[in-house]
C-alpha cells in the first residue's frame, strides 16, 4: 500500500458545539485522534483505568486538568497522562479554538 492511499485525515465520531473530534484508526494498535475544542468551551473529562494517552497541542492557548492539578497549554506543548489519570481540556480563548492531537493504545469507544 502506498502512502497517498492511507487514510491520514480519519473519521469524525463527534461533532457538537463543544468539539469535533476524529479519528484515524489506521494502524491496528494505536488510535491518532484530534480535538478541535471551540471557543470558551471544555471537555467533560474521564480516565481510562488502563490505557496511557499523549496529548500535542497544536494552536490555542488553554488548561488541562490532570486529577487535581491544572497547567496551561498552548501549541507545541505535550501533556503525557498515565493510565488512571482523570483528564480534561480547558479552551481559554473566547475567540480562538483549541486544537490537539492525542495518541493511545486503540479500543472500542
Amino acid at each position: 500500500m502506498k502512502i497517498s492511499d492511507r487514510n491520514i485525515n480519519g473519521s469524525v465520531v463527534r461533532d457538537n458545539e463543544v468539539y469535533t473530534v476524529i479519528d484515524n484508526v489506521y494502524l491496528k494498535n494505536l488510535t491518532l485522534s484530534k480535538t478541535v475544542l471551540n471557543p470558551s468551551k471544555r471537555t467533560s473529562g474521564h480516565l481510562h483505568d488502563d490505557i496511557d494517552e499523549i496529548y500535542f497541542f497544536i494552536s490555542g492557548v488553554g488548561r488541562i486538568k490532570l486529577d487535581d492539578e491544572e497547567t496551561l497549554v498552548s501549541a507545541g506543548d505535550v501533556v503525557l497522562i498515565p493510565s488512571g489519570t482523570f483528564h480534561q481540556v480547558f479552551n481559554d480563548s473566547d475567540e480562538y479554538q483549541l486544537e490537539f492531537n492525542c495518541v493511545f493504545e486503540s479500543y472500542k469507544r
